[in-house]
């Protein structure tokens, strides 16, 4: 009996250190744009966007986000501030303005810009 209280108790030790070793990530870091899907469906891999001269990048730390845009060799620099929503969203915040609603999970998050057929979703990860 003794011997099936301890692996018991050895089990619950394990999970309980394999649950929390996965659950501590947060937004902040290093986020790159992988993927753009517009709102007819068509799909732009990070590839195409390199050939097209299009990038971007976030650096999250604390409430602050730096965004940076490479559009044709000309960059484009932007700071924010970070609000955590009730939801598990993030807002990118400009001033009162909320530039986007993220979605945030693991490796990866998404916004969307714009409406209907004028939508674009950006898809980020994080860089290693």
């Amino acid at each position: 009996m003794k011997r099936f209280r301890f692996i018991s108790v050895l089990l619950m030790l394990v999970m309980v250190f394999s649950l929390s070793a996965c659950g501590g990530q947060t937004i902040e870091g290093d986020w790159v744009l992988v993927r753009e899907v517009w709102g007819d469906g068509t799909v732009i891999d990070k590839d195409e966007l390199e050939e097209e001269g299009i990038g971007e990048t976030y650096h999250i730390e604390g409430d602050t986000v730096e965004y940076t845009c490479l559009v044709m060799g000309k960059e484009i620099n932007l700071e924010m501030k970070l609000v955590e929503n009730t939801d598990g969203t993030y807002v990118f915040q400009i001033g009162t303005i909320a530039f986007a609603t993220v979605t945030f999970k693991g490796n990866k998050f998404h916004y969307t810009v714009g409406e209907g057929s004028d939508a674009s979703t950006m898809y980020f990860e994080r860089q290693k």
